[in-house]
């Protein structure tokens, strides 16, 4: 997940780096 987070960061896809920030908000619900 880390390295993945890095190369969207270092890739810079706008498109990509909403989908993950999407994907954890929904995990940190349901952890919540």
């Amino acid at each position: 997940m880390g390295v993945n987070m890095a190369n969207l960061k270092i890739k810079g896809a706008p498109g990509e780096l909403i989908q993950l920030v999407c994907v954890f908000v929904y995990y940190l619900l349901i952890i919540v």
